[in-house]
């Protein structure tokens, strides 16, 4: 199985804790950043130990970690563009995650 990018980790924390999603500008590049609100509003976020040398990087997943705590909000202007763009990304993103998900249950 391939590691998780930042979407499947807050969805795979949605499912299992429930709570919320939310959005930003990524550090290292135009495109969104999900990241996972709990209940008690402790935001969770996968990030790489280094930044990606491409945005679709992120999209196939990488070996990261989980950074938890407030500091996180800090997050700059996305452009119109990225945000289309991400939304679409978004759309995909979650509908194969969806996929899998379901994949694994069948052949479990």
């Amino acid at each position: 199985m391939s590691p998780p990018n930042c979407l499947a980790h807050a969805l795979d924390k949605i499912v299992v804790e429930g709570g919320y999603l939310a959005a930003r500008r990524s550090e290292y590049w135009g495109s969104m950043h999900v990241m996972h609100v709990s209940h008690d509003g402790q935001i969770c976020s996968y990030i790489p130990p280094v930044p990606l040398e491409h945005p679709l990087k992120a999209l196939c997943g990488f070996d990261g970690y989980t950074v938890a705590g407030d500091a996180l909000w800090r997050a700059r202007a996305m452009s119109p563009g990225w945000m289309v763009a991400s939304a679409w990304l978004f759309a995909l993103g979650v509908t194969g995650w969806a996929v899998r998900r379901a994949a694994r249950k069948f052949l479990a």
